[in-house]
C-alpha cells in the first residue's frame, strides 16, 4: 500500500490521527466468523467512572462529553474477561463512589473483571472516601485485585498468560530494575515461559503522543522484562484517548520482535485531545466525544485479533498479529487462574474485651472475655498463638480457638502466622481486673465511746485492697469519713485517719462510718461506730 504523510483530520467533534505506514491487517468479515469456539474474548479500557458529584454525572446517564461509562459498559457484553486498566472510579476511588458510579455501570461485569489500579485509586484527597492506600479499590474488588500491599498479580486465560502490574511505583517499592515488582515480574514470566502468548497491562503507559519525550521511561524496566520474555501486548489507560503502536522495543524503536502497546483510555470518564506531537511508532490515535469505547481482543492459541469499538460506531481499528512464541505447546486454561505475587506481608491481630476495645483502665466484673481477630490480605491466616502467663508466645504456645476468659489482671501476649509462613511481631495487651471490694474498719474511737464536744477527735481506720484471684489489686484510692451519713472529711494515704472537731451543737448519740474506694472503683462501707458527744 502507498505511504502518505500522517496528518490530523477533524471528524465530528473528534481528532483522528492515522499513521502513514500501513501496518494494520484488516480482518474480513469471514475471519470474524471463523473464530474458534472457546477462544477467549477480552474487553479492556481504563479511565472509566465519573465522580457522582461531577456535574456531568446526571444520575449515571452522563452527557455527550463526560461520564459515558453506562454506554461503554454496554460494549462489554459477550466478553469472557474484562480488563479494567486503572482510574476506574473518580475522583479518588472511594468505596461509596465505587458503589454509586462504577458498580452501576461496569460493575455488572465485576465477576469477570481483572482490575489494575490507577493513580486516582491511590489519590488521598479531592473526593469522597479518599485513601492513599487505595482502600476503596481493594475493598470493592476484594481478592480479585491481588494483595493490597502490591496490587500486581498474574493469571492464565486460554493459551495466554496475563500479567497485571502497578504503576503507582512509590506505593510498591518502585518500578525500576531490581525493584520487588520487577523481580517478581521476571520470576513470573520465567515460570510461564511455555505460554504461547503473553499480555501485560497496567495504568500509566510507557509510550504516548502529546509529549516531547514520547513517553515515560519510569516503566522501561518493566518493558525490558517483558521484551526479554518475548511478550506480545501491553495495554494501558491514563491518557484519555485510544492509541495503538506498532511493534517496538523498550526504547521505542520499531522491532518485529517487539511488543505492541495499545492505550485504551476512553472508558467513559472524559476525553483529552493531545497536542500534535506524535510519538514514534504511533499508528492510530482517536479522541473526542465520539471515541468513547473499549478495546476488544480475541486470544487465539498463537495469535490475537484486536478491534476498537466505540459507543457511536464512528471509529474502528482492527487487525491481527501472530504471537512471538507461536508454535509452542501451551497449557490451556479454561478459566482464569490468578497467580498472586509472593506473600511477604505478615497478618495483623487485634483484641477486644467484652466485645469492645480493651480498656486501659480497670474492669470491675470478672471474668473479662478477650477475643483475638487476625486478618491477612495475602495468603490468609494460618494460626494465632497466645500466652497469659507473661511469657513470650511461640508457635509451641496455646493456639487461639475461641474466647479467652480472664478472671484477674493478665498480660495477654499474642501473634499470628499466615499461610505463607510470615509471623507478625508479638503484640501485648494488659487487661486489668479487680472485681473485689476493699476492706475497711474503724479502729478508733471504739463503739459506744463518749467523746467531748470540744477539742479534736481522731478517727482512725484500717483499710486494704486484696484484688481478684492472684492478680495484683488496683490499690486503695482513699477513705471518706461520715457522721450520720454526711461526709466530715477524707484521707487518700495510709495510715487513714481524720482529725475531727465536733460542733458544740452535736450533743447526743451519733454514728460514724468510713467508706473505702479502690482504684478500680469498688467500694466498701465499714461497720457503724456509735459515739456519744457530751
Amino acid at each position: 500500500m502507498p505511504t502518505t504523510p500522517a496528518r490530523p483530520r477533524l471528524i465530528g467533534a473528534a481528532i483522528v490521527l492515522l499513521a502513514g505506514a500501513a501496518v494494520v491487517v484488516e480482518l474480513p468479515s469471514s475471519r470474524d466468523a471463523a473464530v474458534a469456539v472457546g477462544d477467549p474474548v477480552i474487553a479492556a479500557a481504563g479511565d472509566i467512572a465519573c465522580d457522582p458529584l461531577n456535574s456531568g454525572f446526571e444520575n449515571g446517564d452522563g452527557t455527550p462529553t463526560d461520564c459515558r461509562m453506562k454506554y461503554t459498559a454496554a460494549l462489554l457484553a459477550g466478553s469472557d474477561a474484562v480488563l479494567a486498566l486503572g482510574d476506574l472510579q473518580y475522583a479518588c476511588g472511594g468505596y461509596s463512589d465505587f458503589l454509586a458510579s462504577y458498580d452501576k455501570s461496569w460493575g455488572q461485569y465485576k465477576s469477570i473483571t481483572y482490575p489494575a489500579s490507577g493513580n486516582h485509586e491511590y489519590q488521598g484527597s479531592g473526593g469522597t472516601g479518599c485513601s492513599s492506600n487505595a482502600a476503596g479499590y481493594y475493598t470493592y474488588f476484594g481478592s480479585r485485585a491481588g494483595d493490597p500491599a502490591t496490587g500486581y498479580y498474574s493469571y492464565d486465560l486460554g493459551a495466554w498468560h496475563l500479567v497485571v502490574l502497578n504503576t503507582e511505583c512509590a506505593k510498591v517499592g518502585g518500578c525500576g530494575a531490581g525493584s520487588p515488582q520487577e523481580q517478581w515480574l521476571r520470576a513470573d514470566l520465567a515460570a510461564h515461559s511455555t505460554a504461547s502468548c503473553t499480555l501485560a497491562y497496567w495504568h500509566k503507559p510507557r509510550f504516548y503522543s502529546g509529549s516531547s519525550s514520547g513517553g515515560d521511561s519510569t516503566y522501561q524496566p518493566l518493558w525490558q522484562a517483558l521484551y526479554d520474555a518475548h511478550a506480545d501486548v501491553v495495554l494501558n489507560g491514563h491518557q484519555h484517548w485510544y492509541e495503538r503502536f506498532g511493534l517496538q522495543n523498550p526504547s521505542g524503536q520499531a522491532d518485529p520482535n517487539g511488543i505492541r502497546q495499545i492505550i485504551s483510555g476512553m472508558g467513559g470518564e472524559s476525553f483529552v485531545v493531545p497536542n500534535s506531537t506524535r510519538a514514534a511508532n504511533s499508528q492510530v490515535l482517536y479522541s473526542g466525544q465520539n471515541a468513547f469505547g473499549v478495546l476488544r481482543m480475541t486470544l487465539h492459541d498463537d495469535s490475537y485479533d484486536w478491534s476498537f469499538v466505540t459507543v457511536t460506531g464512528t471509529y474502528s481499528d482492527t487487525g491481527t498479529q501472530a504471537c512471538h512464541n507461536a508454535g509452542s505447546s501451551p497449557t490451556v486454561s479454561t478459566s482464569p487462574t490468578l497467580t498472586p505475587p509472593p506473600d511477604t506481608t505478615p497478618p495483623t491481630t487485634s483484641v477486644t474485651c467484652n466485645s469492645a476495645s480493651c480498656s486501659t483502665g480497670w474492669y470491675r466484673a470478672a471474668p473479662v472475655t478477650a477475643r483475638l481477630t487476625a486478618t491477612d490480605a495475602g495468603s490468609g491466616v494460618a494460626a494465632t498463638y497466645y500466652t497469659t502467663d507473661g511469657t513470650t508466645p511461640t508457635t509451641a504456645s496455646a493456639q487461639y480457638a475461641g474466647p479467652i476468659e480472664l478472671g484477674q489482671t493478665t498480660t495477654l501476649r499474642y501473634f499470628s502466622v499466615d499461610v505463607a509462613g510470615n509471623p507478625e511481631a508479638v503484640r501485648s495487651t494488659v487487661v486489668s481486673v479487680d472485681a473485689a471490694a476493699p476492706s475497711v474498719a474503724i479502729t478508733s474511737p471504739a463503739d459506744g465511746s463518749s467523746l467531748p464536744r470540744k477539742g479534736t477527735v481522731t478517727v482512725a481506720v484500717t483499710a486494704s485492697d486484696a484484688g481478684t484471684g492472684s492478680g495484683a489489686p488496683s490499690g486503695l484510692a482513699g477513705v471518706i469519713f461520715y457522721l450520720d451519713g454526711s461526709s466530715i472529711g477524707s484521707d487518700s494515704s495510709a495510715p487513714y485517719s481524720l482529725s475531727w472537731k465536733p460542733k458544740p451543737s452535736l450533743r447526743g448519740t451519733h454514728v460514724l462510718t468510713a467508706v473505702a474506694t479502690d482504684v478500680a472503683g469498688n467500694t466498701t462501707t465499714s461497720a457503724q461506730v456509735r459515739v456519744f458527744l457530751g
